[in-house]
């Protein structure tokens, strides 16, 4: 048996202003061409369907139309609903869904019983916090970590099985850290967390929610969102994850994501960026400007080249590099020090020897002026 497995696709998704619509259609379309060449019959979404809780009439069709595609090829679908997503929009017509093949659990109430396809049981977790799973089981847990370890306890999970636990949580490895993108939302503190251990009962984990794909303890894994959200994800390649199993031997495989557009960042001068990158022309692109002072109309002049420009910053311009929490004592340092000091901080780069003989003339000048 194959499982394609994604998450965090964030429908309706907007950067810097701009609507992703396109290219998220382009990627629906692009699964479902990938689901036939590799004869994949199960597909999971752990989570963050939309990217509002209130998801635009574009969003919706998309979902629908990719849900509808799918149904008609006979894959069975197990989707769950994130920290974007509304459980009761995802809820609504699940029965009739059901039906088709497409299974969504909204409540943890429902995360008890597992759905047997192809003698897999799959558990599904939407995202959830310890008083949601008080009141399904009716007990007092105080944090996240105890009260799902008691969740997984009352899933009474068959061992003689192959368990796949699909969740959309904030889960920590047992070693190291999470590597994470500045696209996503992560809870605050500890509460929302729990550690990789307390789901090792499971032969395969499907994560959702960080969107840098990344494993977090065996066959435990974030397969990271399919569309790059965020200018740090530009060096990341995105990927399909894909698990085979086979009995109680479960393995996967990335496959590269081809996207309709990349997110890559370009940095330099101004002219340089527009001379020398006419191939990313149809990518979107985040600019990091080296110019040492602000050019006049630099986004109009980037988008001429590049129409899909997100974002353009300047790496360092004249009037920044002081601190403002800085402080010296200046009373025993003479001026013209002060003054070549500032420049450098100012500038980057020391005064040459003409400009210091004019400081020095300069300052001289309006001691002598003082004096008189």
């Amino acid at each position: 048996m194959k499982i394609l497995h994604l998450a965090d696709l964030h429908l309706g998704k907007r950067i810097c202003g701009y609507s992703l619509i396109d290219d998220q259609r382009f990627f629906l379309n692009q699964t479902l061409r990938f689901l036939d060449e590799n004869n994949i019959k199960c597909l999971i979404i752990a989570g963050d369907i939309y990217d509002l809780s209130i998801p635009s009439a574009e969003a919706t069709t998309i979902l629908d139309e990719f849900l509808s595609a799918l149904a008609d090829k006979g894959i069975q679908v197990l989707m769950i609903p994130g920290n974007h997503d509304s459980s009761n929009r995802l809820s609504y017509a699940s029965n009739f869904f059901k039906n088709r093949g497409i299974h969504i659990v909204t409540d943890a109430k429902n995360s008890l019983s597992p759905i047997a396809i192809d003698d897999v049981n799959f558990y599904l977790v939407p995202f959830l916090n310890h008083h949601d799973v008080n009141r399904v089981l009716e007990t007092d847990f105080k944090d996240y970590e105890s009260a799902m370890r008691g969740l997984v306890e009352a899933m009474k999970i068959d061992d003689k099985k192959t368990n796949v636990l699909i969740a959309h949580q904030l889960v920590l490895p047992t070693k190291g850290e999470l590597s994470r993108s500045g696209s996503e939302e992560i809870t605050i503190g500890t509460l929302g967390n729990i550690s990789a251990s307390t789901l090792y009962g499971f032969d395969y984990v499907a994560l959702g929610h960080i969107h840098k794909p990344q494993n977090v303890g065996h066959n435990m894994r974030y397969p990271g969102s399919p569309l790059k959200y965020h200018s740090d994800e530009a060096n990341i390649e995105k990927s399909y994850t894909v698990v085979s199993v086979d009995g109680k031997n479960v393995s996967y495989e990335t496959m590269p994501i081809r996207p309709l557009r990349d997110v890559v960042v370009l940095k330099g001068k101004l002219e340089d960026i527009v001379l020398n990158n006419a191939s990313e022309k149809d990518n979107y692109v985040y600019a990091i400007l080296t110019n040492e002072t602000s050019v006049e109309n630099a986004m109009e002049k980037l988008k001429r080249v590049f129409p899909h420009a997100l974002n353009l910053e300047y790496e360092r311009i004249i009037g920044q590099g002081v601190s403002a929490t800085q402080t010296i004592d200046v009373q025993e340092i003479p001026l013209t020090t002060l003054f070549a000091d500032f420049y450098e901080q100012q500038n980057g780069r020391p005064l040459s020897k003409h400009q210091e003989q004019i400081v020095s003339d300069l300052l001289e000048g309006g001691s002598n002026n003082e004096t008189s």
